[in-house]
């Protein structure tokens, strides 16, 4: 199946996005022109076509964080059960780096992850899926001589009713499935 991907680029100090493009274009030789600094990226895989003019229109990291995935947004054809792949399923990366043009050669870009980390001249971003979750039911088993917490049951939920599309932002009341 065919991937659509949307980049956008933020600036960490201010969250003003300077950089959306979707469906991201990989033909030929991809190439966005970004200001050296800290920045922030993220990357979307298979975003709902219910966001797609919400995202295109956002101009402030801001406006990303009540963005949710509803069940409805979710493919009619994939697997549910946990054993074919989810390759349509929603998937999010966010990274934020420091990019500057390498010293002594101003012609080659590098970024660093991590405050007093390497340089690198490539900068990877992985993508989480939005629409899986695993549920661990805690209990309290009392009385226990050493106050333990026992996990009782755990469960694999691949389509939740609600799900922030980028989740550590996400400010909103979530549901059970």
């Amino acid at each position: 199946p065919s991937v659509k991907v949307r980049v956008i680029v933020a600036d960490a100090s201010d969250g003003k996005i300077i950089f959306n493009k979707y469906p991201f274009d990989f033909s030929g030789t991809p190439s966005i022109e970004l200001p050296p600094g800290r920045l922030r990226f993220y990357v979307i895989a298979n975003e709902p076509a219910r966001l797609t003019n919400w995202l295109n229109m956002a101009f402030d990291e801001s406006l990303l964080a009540g963005m949710t995935i509803e069940s409805d947004d979710l493919p009619d054809n994939e697997s549910t059960n946990g054993i074919e792949s989810f390759t349509n399923l929603p998937a999010i990366g966010i990274i934020e780096a420091e990019m500057r043009a390498r010293p002594g050669n101003a012609a080659v870009g590098e970024v660093q992850t991590e405050p007093g980390g390497e340089w690198q001249p490539v900068l990877n971003v992985g993508l989480d899926r939005v629409a899986a979750n695993m549920s661990f039911y805690i209990r309290k088993c009392t009385p226990t001589a050493d106050d333990s917490i026992t996990i009782r049951n755990v469960e694999v939920l691949h389509v939740p009713q609600y799900s922030g599309l980028i989740p550590a932002m996400n400010t909103g009341t979530e549901s059970e499935t």
